[in-house]
């Protein structure tokens, strides 16, 4: 089966939150998913952090030597990807193991839903979970 979600994570400076969200990512229990990511000319180590989890995840890194900004980069990476859905996750973010095969659940139920999210709980501290 081919990914069914495309996951997009814009990043700029992120390395102190990005170990959290690529764990989570790493725990989810829905699998027909693949990590796209674009790096916005980090210098704290992020793309480094990318580049070891994508040796053994499925995904791609984009990578740019400046800050082109949120949109930008999220346009780019829509416009470079051909998946049913698309799922933009924040850097700053760890996803329940759950999450995504529940939120595939109830858009696969609800053809007519153009997006959804889950519930937010504020993260506490430096981004370690």
């Amino acid at each position: 089966m081919n990914d069914t979600v495309t996951i997009h994570l814009v990043t700029w400076n992120g390395a102190i939150w990005l170990p959290g969200c690529l764990r989570s990512l790493h725990e989810q229990r829905y699998i027909h998913w693949k990590l796209c990511a674009f790096d916005n000319g980090s210098t704290d180590g992020a793309r480094q952090l990318f580049e070891t989890w994508l040796a053994d995840h499925p995904g791609t890194l984009t990578v740019s030597s400046e800050n082109l900004g949120f949109s930008v980069a999220h346009n780019r990476l829509i416009r470079a990807n051909s998946s049913p859905y698309v799922f933009i996750l924040n850097q700053d973010v760890v996803l329940e193991p759950g999450y995504l095969g529940t939120l595939m659940s109830e858009l696969e139920a609800r053809p007519s839903v153009g997006s959804a999210s889950g519930l937010m709980l504020r993260l506490e501290g430096s981004g370690q979970t």
